[in-house]
């Protein structure tokens, strides 16, 4: 859902794309609400819009029926090998009704509206919609293997990686570690990497710290 909201709302809704049989005679011409009533459109295709919470409780659904073996809930319980398979069959058939609804669909869209798109380090190309983007939003790369996370400046549509800048103590070279790796690393979890510039072992760790400021009242 996240990535949903981040990328399009749009591209989980029902909607009919149409084009207008007669071309727009100057480029950049925005025709009045009337001018556009009066025009004759021809359909491309419709999407058929979806809710992703939906099809996630029926994966999950199906999956504790028929995929998953029920762990016992004493040493007295038998281990079933199948489930129910009454159960199976109407949640398969709730299944494939949302399929099939899904499959009459035309059309699959990403959307609508100008994209700007920028190619993160690990090689991915992302895209959004330059009308959902805000000043200062932070937005992650789509690659769900990637670390990598950007500030979007409006100023001048560029996407600012976000790192920290590690220091080395030993030949003063920096590296730059993304901060959505560290962000997400346990406090029981290291990151650990050698130096280009002396091979020296850093290791990269949360820690909890203590900080007290003294009273100058206190003798």
């Amino acid at each position: 859902m996240k990535l949903i909201q981040e990328v399009d709302p749009k591209i989980v809704s029902t909607y009919t794309l149409s084009i207008s049989k007669e071309p727009n005679p100057n480029s950049g011409y925005q025709p009045s609400k009337e001018e556009y009533q009066a025009m004759e459109f021809v359909p491309i295709g419709t999407q058929i819009g979806f809710n992703p919470n939906k099809l996630a409780k029926l994966w999950h659904a199906l999956a504790g029926l028929a995929l998953h073996v029920k762990v016992p809930e004493s040493k007295k319980s038998e281990v079933c090998q199948y489930g129910d398979s009454d159960k199976i069959r109407a949640k398969v058939i709730e299944a494939l009704e949302e399929i099939r609804r899904i499959d009459e669909g035309t059309l699959i869209s990403s959307g609508s509206g100008e994209d700007i798109s920028f190619v993160c380090p690990c090689g991915t190309k992302n895209k959004r919609k330059v009308g959902l983007l805000q000043d200062q939003q932070v937005i992650s790369c789509i690659n769900p293997t990637c670390k990598e996370s950007f500030v979007y400046q409006i100023g001048d549509h560029s996407f600012g990686r976000r790192v920290f800048e590690i220091l080395c103590r030993n030949c003063k070279m920096t590296k730059s570690v993304p901060k959505k790796m560290l962000e997400s690393l346990g406090t029981d979890k290291n990151i650990n990497y050698l130096c280009v510039g002396c091979d020296e072992k850093i290791i990269l760790q949360w820690r909890p710290m203590q900080a007290q400021k003294t009273n100058p009242n206190i003798q």
